[in-house]
């Protein structure tokens, strides 16, 4: 999936397609509404075969970190003329964005291509039946890489909630709408969770981000080919594991939802970068104060 704020073009990654991979657009919809007209066009010239619209980054996070970590240079981009780099690039490159996109906007968009048109950032049950209603392909349940607000739940609890819920309303979508989540997917085993869940009811597609981003940073083609291998190997051990010799195999007899739903998110980040100090433990430790 390519970003509206990737740092190559559409047109540079979609020229180093291999023949027979399916590439998508992630639009973020501009102010100006011909810019994003533009966009669109662009991306069904390029190839792409469906659009996901961004909804759940009307504005940017608090995020503390993209604070602490500035770039040295500016990024090789037009910024908006109150864009401001002192909060980092993120909240810089976000400013042209619509923090008015509604419901409404969808029709517009849909008139402007003939692409599917995937609801990318969605967290509530009843924004997946409105985009059932309002003839989308699909939803993203996404928090965003938890990066828009603290305790937002992951995608995988959101699926598992939703799913049940569609099929007891009696609103399960048609053969031609998917459910997709994105963030957290670290395991092989976690892409079949996923699919499980969806089971036999609804189509799930399951995004990885991170970890091919730190792959091919850290290791180029090489990494990403080791990763894909990597996943590979798990998603045969763990099938073999279920006794499920096929994906159509899958359902969610295959998993425990239970626990999930009212489950607290652990709060990694403050675990793991705020812990306290440790109090220093001296050689005569637990001796009696007057010895020497």
């Amino acid at each position: 999936m390519i970003s509206t704020l990737s740092s190559c073009s559409i047109e540079e990654v979609s020229e180093a397609r291999p023949e027979g991979a399916t590439q998508w657009f992630q639009l973020y919809v501009n102010e100006d509404r011909n810019v994003t007209k533009d966009l669109i066009n662009r991306a069904e010239k390029a190839g792409m075969k469906a659009i996901f619209l961004t909804v759940d980054a009307p504005s940017l996070g608090n995020r503390e970190k993209d604070r602490k970590a500035k770039e040295a240079e500016a990024p090789n981009v037009k910024l908006a003329d109150d864009a401001s780099m002192d909060e980092g690039s993120s909240r810089a490159l976000s400013t042209f964005i619509d923090a008015s996109l509604s419901w409404k906007d969808i029709k517009w968009i849909k008139e402007q291509t003939k692409l599917p048109l995937i609801i990318k950032g969605v967290q509530r049950l009843d924004d997946v039946v409105k985009a059932i209603d309002n003839g989308c392909q699909g939803v993203v349940l996404s928090n965003h890489g938890g990066r828009q607000i603290d305790t937002a739940p992951p995608p995988v609890e959101l699926l598992a909630e939703v799913v049940p819920q569609l099929k007891a309303m009696g609103r399960l979508p048609n053969p031609d709408f998917s459910i997709f989540i994105d963030g957290g997917v670290r395991r092989a085993g976690d892409v079949l969770k996923a699919v499980a869940i969806g089971g036999h009811d609804v189509r799930i597609g399951v995004g990885i981000g991170r970890p091919f981003l730190y792959a091919n940073s850290g290791y180029g083609e090489a990494g990403v080919r080791k990763l894909i291998q990597i996943l590979k190997d798990e998603m045969m051990l763990t099938m073999r594991s279920l006794g499920t010799p096929t994906i159509d195999d899958l359902d969610n007899s295959f998993v425990d939802t239970r626990r999930l739903i009212g489950r607290d998110a652990t709060d990694m980040l403050y675990n793991n970068v705020y812990m306290p100090l440790q109090t220093v433990q001296f050689a005569n430790h637990g001796h009696n104060r007057h010895d020497v």
